[in-house]
């Protein structure tokens, strides 16, 4: 899987896989991850920094490229794989015109315009097609 993510070895910001005190231990802002080819990657917003589903506010699974935003009104942040800041990760040199199942933010990753997408068989649109513009 070809990635845009830094080299995280020598980065203070990176945020590795656990339970996070927002505010404290990890800063809100807009995180950047990749799952690797063939797993997910999950996070979680918290109501406290018990893992437990009352405490869960919200979740998600990616595969690939996400964003996701860490709020200073959540109270703890869990994920299970390694974040990046926005700001230490560099944009693309190009943006996509064609646009394989991943997330996105227009201007950044992704030329503004009108995209055509193929969906999935079934009753519902799901991920999976690529789209192009």
């Amino acid at each position: 899987m070809a990635t845009f993510l830094p080299d995280a070895s020598d980065m203070a910001g990176v945020v590795e896989p656990g339970t996070y005190a927002v505010g404290s231990e990890i800063a809100p802002g807009i995180y950047v991850g990749e799952a690797e080819e063939g797993s997910l990657c999950t996070w979680k917003k918290l109501g406290s920094l018990d893992e437990d589903a009352v405490s869960t506010m919200a979740l998600a699974s990616h595969q690939g490229l996400f964003y996701v935003e860490v709020l200073a009104s959540d109270i703890a942040f869990a994920t299970s794989c390694e974040l990046s800041p926005l700001e230490y990760v560099l944009p693309r040199a190009e943006l996509l015109k064609s646009v394989p199942t991943d997330m996105y933010i227009v201007g950044r990753d992704i030329a503004p315009g009108l995209y055509k997408g193929e969906a999935s068989p079934g009753p519902s649109c799901a991920p999976g097609r690529d789209l192009m513009v």
